[in-house]
């Protein structure tokens, strides 16, 4: 099974099944961008930045820190819609 993770609230701590991370943060930047800090014991161990296009087509994530992978570092994800 993959993992889950959920943010519920903006601003409000969820829980995510995880290894990794057991708690994300999310935060609204505007309405199409997101930030998240992604939590392990209370340390954050990885960010998210998620920004979806203006014409709503194009999804870019970039992750700082623990990857799903396990291993740390940084990567750009794009997502195109078709």
């Amino acid at each position: 099974m993959p993992p889950r993770r959920e943010t519920t609230a903006i601003g409000r701590p969820s829980h995510a099944d995880e290894d990794r991370a057991d708690t994300t943060l999310g935060k609204k930047i505007d309405a199409d961008t997101w930030d998240s800090d992604l939590k392990k014991d209370g340390k954050v161990v990885g960010r998210l930045h998620r920004v979806v296009s203006a014409d709503g087509k194009t999804l870019s994530v970039h992750n700082t820190g623990m990857q799903l992978s396990g291993a740390t570092g940084d990567e750009t994800l794009v997502f195109d819609q078709r």
